[in-house]
């Protein structure tokens, strides 16, 4: 049991402190190919485990810690579409005044 346990924390432990290895995310299914556990397994077996990894994924991620670049990278992608959209809705605002305008000359 002692073993399995410190299996499950090494395994956080690379993928919360970083950098993540390749092929694999900062996510449950990485958490048990590292630990060498069926994801089943550890669902059935350990919920308060994945509770705990979960908890101290989302307190890096709050922290402003990234240990896997690619959710930075989706963080940024999803600021930068909103920033678009804003833009995108201001310019067809603007469009549309235009157009009412350009109606309204003879």
């Amino acid at each position: 049991m002692f073993m399995y346990l410190l299996m499950h924390a090494n395994a956080m432990r690379k993928l919360l402190v970083g950098p993540v290895p390749d092929g694999l995310k900062c996510d449950v299914k990485s958490l048990c190919t590292l630990a060498g556990v069926p994801r089943a397994t550890f669902y059935r077996t350990d919920p308060h485990l994945k509770a705990e990894f979960d908890r101290q994924r989302a307190a890096a991620q709050e922290a402003g810690q990234h240990p896997d670049p690619r959710l930075a990278q989706i963080e940024w992608f999803k600021g930068e579409v909103a920033t678009l959209r804003e833009r995108l809705s201001r310019k067809n605002v603007e469009l549309d005044e235009l157009q009412s305008f350009l109606r309204g000359v003879p």
